[in-house]
């Protein structure tokens, strides 16, 4: 079982043990820790000030070496006229200062001090490994006068106190050509070690190391035995903190939830009170129970009184008005909404309505309930029942703690003899409209064009059809029919038209138009991608009617493109709106921005002459606008244009 599980499963006064364990551990893991730090640098502390001890030794057996030993040396030599006129252990400061280390171990053996060169005179005295690797360090870093630190060299953890050996003006007599050197250190060493050094050159190191294995292992025996201390401390508080728990705290604790569990299960009345048997923080929670039940007591009378309140108001709604249970129940209705369930009203939620969205294609309340329950967001609008009727409802979701719908409110308007009087008004004006466009139409066209026909037909029979004349009547005739076209077109615009939708599959309804242009559109040098998002749901629509907005836009990409061009088709489910957007984009030539708001006018065109009537867009507007949908368009003259097409999804 993980940790954290365990801790949520126990008592509270295991967690309490458990967590002032846990206090106490790590206080005396943190003691033990910072200790051992202390100890470690008080350890190095002492070990260097040892080590500085050994250095200002070597330094004054330096010191007296140069200053006095090897100059008398040099002298008394020259005046004996001694054979061997260097002799290293009286004159070698390195020689000197080892051999005096050698006694001093004797007597105190902890420590090393060694004089070490990567170019030694003595080939004993070579640097390697750490030691060398610190001489470049002194030399690459001239203002550096001492180093020390713990390293480790051959397995062993050692505290080094390191200082550069820098080439003296008295050192050169020895360190300097071979040919001015002693002849007797030549015969001794050689001619090619340690000579043509200058003045301030590091030639090498003096090291002084103390073993520092033991010293570590003693302050991390003492930091363990510290904490081992507090550890077995802590487990002799274990029982005596859990008794004391248990008896001041989880006692009364139990008490009250004792309470608590009677009062849920209706055998304590909720404004009885506990008594309080103490002055300490468990007798002020006894105290704000009893305050707490007095007021809840209280509260659950007001919600009584407030309740039936409520539900008086509720059935002076005039509209119906319902909670349902997620499963399409109905948990509370006003006397409206009861009402409509007696006359068996399609518009409300209930068993029968809801096994009927899983028989028919027909979108009904239930439908719309479980969208909410899918999305978890409010949907309202209008809809047309089978009952030919229109209603306005609005689906509310109400959620519980976990934030998942558990009931929905319910609302309905019945919004038929509004939609009759709405569409009475716009046909009244779509009547007027057409009256006044088609007196207007017969005045300024048909007069006109019946005259201009009939004389071209008179005139075409007198002449011969080879003559350049009848050419130039013939496209008099063609033009004058073009005209009689565009008042046919004007004619079926004005014409109502019965709109039949069913449940559709939109993309398959693009997919066919693409299909039916798809290879003309390319002959000409037009490709056509399509980019149908797959999971967008069925649309009640005229599929007829929406194939005829498809190819008009379509057509309108085609001819906005000169030459080789592309049309991006795009669908896409939009769930946050409940709507269904489809693009049709071209990279023609764009439409200029000052006629932009104009091109749903009827009859307006940018096209030539007898290319277009100029209705297209306005009956594709018309038809959208007829699906209570909308249409968009953006335009980048010189780079295309893109119409959005905005269809309800519900």
């Amino acid at each position: 079982m993980k940790p954290g599980l365990l801790l949520q499963k126990s008592s509270l006064s295991t967690k309490f043990t458990m967590i002032v364990g846990a206090i106490v551990f790590f206080i005396c893991a943190a003691s033990s820790l910072i200790l051992y730090t202390y100890l470690k640098q008080k350890a190095i502390e002492d070990t260097y000030e040892k080590s500085k001890i050994v250095f200002y030794l070597m330094d004054a057996v330096g010191a007296y070496v140069r200053g006095t030993l090897r100059p008398k040396m040099f002298e008394v030599l020259s005046q004996t006229h001694a054979r061997h006129d260097f002799v290293a252990e009286a004159m070698s400061t390195t020689r000197i200062k080892h051999g005096i280390v050698q006694q001093l171990k004797r007597e105190i053996p902890y420590f090393d001090y060694r004089r070490v060169s990567d170019n030694p005179r003595n080939i004993k005295n070579k640097a390697e490994g750490f030691t060398l690797d610190m001489i470049k360090r002194f030399r690459e870093n001239p203002d550096l006068d001492e180093w020390h630190g713990v390293a480790n060299v051959g397995g062993k953890r050692l505290f080094f106190v390191l200082k550069p050996i820098r080439t003296r003006k008295e050192c050169l007599r020895c360190h300097g050509k071979p040919e001015e050197a002693p002849p007797g250190l030549l015969e001794q060493y050689g001619p090619s070690n340690g000579f043509y050094r200058k003045v301030g050159d590091i030639a090498g190191l003096e090291a002084v190391s103390i073993p520092f294995n033991l010293v570590l292992a003693e302050i991390r025996n003492i930091a363990i035995t510290i904490m081992g201390v507090g550890i077995a401390m802590m487990f002799f508080l274990f029982a005596p903190i859990e008794v004391a728990f248990l008896r001041l705290v989880t006692q009364p604790l139990h008490r009250l939830t004792d309470s608590f569990k009677a009062i849920d299960k209706g055998d304590r009345p909720l404004g009885e009170t506990i008594p309080v048997t103490s002055s300490d923080e468990i007798g002020e929670v006894t105290e704000s129970f009893n305050t707490m039940a007095k007021h809840l007591a209280e509260a659950q009378e007001t919600l009584k009184a407030n309740t039936e309140l409520l539900q008086s108001i509720v059935n002076g709604i005039s509209d119906p008005l319902a909670l349902a249970d997620t499963d399409c129940s109905l948990a509370v209705v006003n006397n409206a909404y009861q009402a409509w369930i007696a006359k068996e009203s399609p518009a409300v939620l209930g068993y029968s309505c809801h096994e009927l969205a899983h028989q028919s294609e027909t979108l009904c309340p239930a439908c719309l309930l479980e969208e909410v329950l899918a999305t978890g967001k409010e949907v309202n609008g209008e809809w047309k029942g089978p009952d030919g009727r229109y209603y306005f409802t609005q689906l509310y979701p109400i959620y519980d703690e976990d934030g998942e719908v558990k009931q929905v409110v319910h609302y309905i308007r019945d919004m038929t003899l509004l939609k009759q009087a709405e569409a009475k008004m716009m046909q009244a004006e779509q009547l007027a409209s057409l009256g006044q466009l088609a007196a207007g139409v017969a005045h300024e066209i048909n007069n006109p064009l019946s005259t201009i026909l009939c004389y071209v037909k008179i005139l075409l029979k007198g002449v011969d059809n080879e003559k350049p004349i009848a050419k130039d009547l013939a496209v008099i005739q063609k033009h004058a029919v073009s005209c009689s076209k565009i008042v046919d077109s004007l004619l079926s615009f004005a014409r109502q038209s019965k709109t039949s939708r069913k449940m559709c599959d939109i993309n398959e309804t693009l997919t066919e138009i693409v299909g039916m242009v798809k290879k003309q559109f390319e002959k000409d040098g037009v490709k056509i991608n399509c980019q149908l998002e797959p999971n967008i749901p069925r649309l009640l629509i005229d599929s007829d009617k929406m194939k005829q907005v498809f190819m008009n836009l379509l057509m309108n990409a085609k001819q906005a493109i000169t030459g080789k061009g592309k049309v991006e088709i795009s669908s896409r489910y939009v769930p946050t709106k409940h709507l269904v957007e489809i693009e049709i984009a071209d990279n023609g030539h764009g439409i200029d921005a000052h006629i932009l708001d104009k091109i749903f006018d009827p009859f307006f065109t940018t096209k030539k002459t007898g290319e277009g009537t100029g209705l297209g867009l306005s009956v594709s507007y018309g038809i959208v606008k007829e699906h209570g949908g909308e249409i968009q368009v953006e335009s980048h003259p010189g780079r295309g244009a893109k119409f959005t097409i905005i269809v309800p999804a519900q």
